[in-house]
């Protein structure tokens, strides 16, 4: 989670955090009916924000369908992913699906590093003032640029900015 101290923001790293797993049951409903009331709370769980300050920032949602039917939805800030975290977090989700399906323990092996021995290790990198030059590298080859990139868009931008966006499948 992040907050902030004298105006600095700071990561603060939970040893332990439990994700919230919301679970519903949709089995009494069938065909469009269900499926109506599935997207509704989808879209209603995932449109809940996050307070940054309090971990995880991230929460889950299984919904059952039928006998042998659910839904399952993870919404993650993006504050705490991107792509590449994102593919590894898929891929260990299936891993541990399938070995909780299986009935299997320690079906992940051990991390060779945590993200908080990679933050210490791009610390001593860039100890030294190597961050410094860095900065004043991309501060010179970014000079200049607009504040706003005027991008084509499809309708007029709005006068007040929002940062609402949308996805498109």
């Amino acid at each position: 989670c992040f907050d902030t101290v004298d105006g600095v923001p700071h990561c603060r790293i939970e040893p332990q955090a439990v994700v919230p797993i919301e679970r519903g049951d949709l089995s009494a409903l069938q065909g469009d009916a269900q499926t109506a009331e599935m997207m509704r709370r989808l879209k209603e769980f995932a449109a809940r924000p996050f307070d940054i300050r309090s971990a995880p920032l991230l929460r889950a949602i299984w919904l059952r369908l039928g006998p042998t039917s659910r839904v399952f939805c993870l919404v993650i800030d993006h504050i705490v992913s991107d792509g590449q975290s994102l593919g590894v977090l898929m891929q260990e989700l299936q891993v541990l699906y399938r070995a909780g399906y299986r009935r299997c323990d320690d079906a992940l092996p051990a991390l060779p590093m945590q993200y908080a021995d990679l933050v210490v290790w791009q610390r001593e990198i860039f100890a030294g003032g190597a961050l410094a030059d860095h900065e004043r590298y991309w501060t010179r080859q970014l000079a200049g640029l607009p504040a706003l990139l005027p991008l084509p868009t499809d309708r007029p931008r709005s006068p007040v900015q929002t940062y609402h966006g949308a996805r498109i499948s």
